[in-house]
């Protein structure tokens, strides 16, 4: 069901113009050395933005659809390199981050509304892996929260876990604060109204950057 959801998601989804977090990371926190790992590309309406900016850009998705018409739009575009990009069909959660160390001076890796996708197992997986990177990096984040208005509806299958038509696992910002500070030092962490709004929905959601201690 999940992959049938974010197939006909990314069927329908035509927008490319870049979220206001990724123009928020261009303008405060990205150096042009980086190397830039987004978890959960989608099609490509931040990772675009970020080509320009990068020395290397590297997207996965686990859905055919939307790394497809991410490639297409590469493939499209006039004004970008396109051998800055890398897109895999990958579950993000399960990768060797250090495969993109070499001759990186940083990495850094950008979550925007994937976080809440995937499960605490999931989650945990993803942070050791993190946790093992072997050179400089900075993490970006920004996730839906229990004071999402989306919080509650569905069907109730864990602690803040909830199923509609796709899974979502809402962040509790106290917590997760205090489990990210075990392992990790906290660069920027705020909760707030207006990042992240979209067809008349203006939810209260976190952004944090994070690096290790």
């Amino acid at each position: 069901m999940e992959e049938s959801f974010w197939k006909k998601h990314y069927q329908n989804f035509s927008l490319q113009e870049p979220s206001n977090f990724s123009q928020y990371c261009v303008e405060s926190h990205l150096q042009k050395n980086d190397t830039l790992i987004e978890l959960g590309c989608g099609n490509g309406r931040d990772g675009l933005l970020f080509g320009k900016y990068v020395d290397r850009y590297v997207g996965f998705d686990s859905c055919n659809q939307a790394v497809s018409s991410f490639k297409i739009s590469i493939d499209e575009s006039t004004n970008l390199n396109d051998k800055n990009f890398e897109i895999y069909e990958k579950d993000f959660t399960d990768i060797n981050f250090n495969i993109f160390a070499n001759n990186c001076k940083r990495i850094v890796i950008y979550s925007r509304f994937t976080l809440h996708s995937i499960s605490y197992f999931e989650s945990d997986r993803l942070f050791r892996n993190i946790s093992n990177i072997n050179v400089p990096w900075v993490m970006m984040l920004e996730v839906r929260t229990i004071f999402d208005s989306l919080y509650g509806k569905g069907k109730k299958i864990g602690e803040h876990e909830y199923k509609t038509d796709h899974y979502r696992r809402f962040i509790d910002p106290d917590k997760f604060l205090l489990e990210i500070c075990k392992n990790f030092s906290v660069q920027y962490f705020e909760l707030g109204k207006k990042f992240a709004p979209f067809k008349g929905d203006n939810p209260l959601v976190l952004r944090a950057v994070i690096r290790a201690k």
